[in-house]
């Protein structure tokens, strides 16, 4: 099977650059499944889960994004997001001590830039928390 490049890029750093038989992506309006020779597109996505099977033999490898947007063209697949991190390395007891800190920093502040902000961390990381849920039931 053909195979198409998949990028994602987070402001910090290019979290991922690999060949992929099919990558499969959280659109704003329902999952997408890109294979090699899509038609262009660009759609937002939203928080969820990027898979990508790299060979038939493999198994999906599974990527946290947050909302962001992703660019489908010439055989390639660019994610611009917030944040990425591998579902596998998502560790239950940081992501609740973090959540707690974000809790505490929200109930001080004074800006509403800042309450957004930490509101949208609180979001996110409940988010991170169901999905771990999730795959230890």
């Amino acid at each position: 099977m053909e195979t198409l490049k998949l990028e994602i890029i987070t402001p910090e750093h290019k979290f991922l650059e690999e060949q992929a038989e099919i990558v499969i992506i959280p659109g704003a309006e329902g999952e997408l499944g890109i294979l090699s020779q899509h038609v262009p597109l660009i759609t937002a996505l939203k928080p969820g889960i990027i898979k990508l099977k790299k060979s038939e033999n493999s198994t999906y490898d599974e990527v946290f994004v947050t909302a962001g947007f992703a660019e489908v063209s010439h055989n390639e697949v660019v994610i611009l997001t917030e944040m990425a991190c591998y579902i596998s390395e998502l560790k239950e007891e940081e992501i609740i001590q973090s959540k707690e800190i974000c809790k505490e920093r929200l109930s001080k502040c004074e800006t509403e830039i800042e309450k957004n902000f930490l509101q949208d961390s609180i979001d996110t990381k409940d988010m991170i928390l169901e999905i771990i849920s999730s795959r230890t039931k």
